[in-house]
């Protein structure tokens, strides 16, 4: 059986509208302006980020996936407790 999941999108978009609010106002310090655009471009790509976890009869498999591109698998056994 696989199971799905997904970042929170609202939570994400509400943040990203905040700061990108954020930028387009006037008085800001120029070390902050950088952080803020970090932060727009890092709360962007985690829209994108999907997980999967998978039960299978020996096994779980446990993935995340950046727009359907693997980034992380780890696949656990009964043996490794």
């Amino acid at each position: 059986m696989v199971y799905n999941a997904r970042t929170q999108r609202g939570i994400l978009g509400f943040l990203l509208v905040i700061t990108v609010a954020s930028i387009t106002m006037k008085n800001f310090l120029d070390g902050l302006l950088y952080f803020q655009i970090l932060l727009t471009v890092f709360i962007l790509l985690s829209i994108f980020i999907q997980f999967k976890f998978k039960v299978d009869d020996g096994y779980l498999t446990y993935q995340i996936l950046f727009l359907a591109m693997p980034i992380y698998k780890k696949v656990v056994y009964p043996n490794h407790f």
